[in-house]
């Protein structure tokens, strides 16, 4: 991998990588068997070239914006496919995948106790290497994905954490997904409270996994360490 980066004024950065990367079939995906998944002992390793460009912006101490754009070219892709919902996957190589986005993001300090940050990624993909079949993984891609995070800090050590984030996949309708959180971050004894999903959304991130729903889990972390410093929440 080769990567670069050059200050320019105004607080401008421009930076660029290229690199390649390759993976061999693992065991399962060579030779593993069952009524829903069929390996393929003639899969060949994945490779890939990638590269990428952008600019990071610093107008003020608290303030950061960095746009990229990028590019994957893959060889024999490794997934799973299948004609239909009857058929098992089957192991097998995508020849000739191409994938291009842009990713932005901004992160702002808001004084001394709040921190705003937020992102958007857009992908593009090669969408006719498949040739009508179905794919496990690979055209499972989130075509948008928006995300906002909101970070405040009390005095007295309270951490709260709110995260929105709103997905579009390939060939399927966007949905959001809202974590939060609030912890003491100080002291010797320090609650947390972790509630992930609030909004209760039903989405796969792999094809036929449903990821969990609401969900709340709490707990005490007890610091005995004889000074409790300040740290950030589990």
């Amino acid at each position: 991998m080769i990567a670069g980066a050059l200050w320019l004024p105004h607080s401008l950065k421009l930076h660029g990588a290229a690199g390649f990367g390759f993976r061999i079939p693992t065991y399962l995906d060579l030779y593993y068997k069952d009524p829903a998944t069929i390996g393929n002992p003639n899969l060949k390793p994945e490779s890939a070239w990638n590269f990428e460009a952008g600019v990071d912006w610093f107008p003020r101490d608290n303030l950061a914006w960095t746009t990229t754009v990028f590019h994957s070219h893959q060889r024999n892709t490794i997934d799973y496919t299948r004609a239909s919902v009857a058929d098992p996957w089957q192991a097998s190589n995508l020849p000739g995948l191409h994938f291009s986005g842009v990713e932005t993001a901004l992160d702002w300090r808001l004084g001394h106790s709040q921190q705003l940050k937020a992102s958007w990624t857009l992908l593009v993909g090669a969408q006719d290497a498949l040739h009508g079949l179905q794919s496990e993984y690979v055209f499972n891609y989130p075509t948008n994905n928006g995300r906002i995070e909101w970070t405040w800090t009390s005095s007295h050590g309270v951490l709260i954490d709110s995260r929105l984030g709103v997905v579009q996949r390939f060939h399927a309708d966007p949905y959001p997904v809202w974590d939060s959180s609030v912890a003491r971050a100080r002291g010797r004894i320090r609650p947390y409270l972790q509630m992930t999903n609030l909004s209760n959304t039903g989405y796969e991130e792999i094809v036929g996994v449903r990821m969990p729903g609401r969900s709340l889990v709490g707990g005490v972390e007890l610091s005995l360490s004889p000074k409790a410093h300040e740290h950030s929440a589990p």
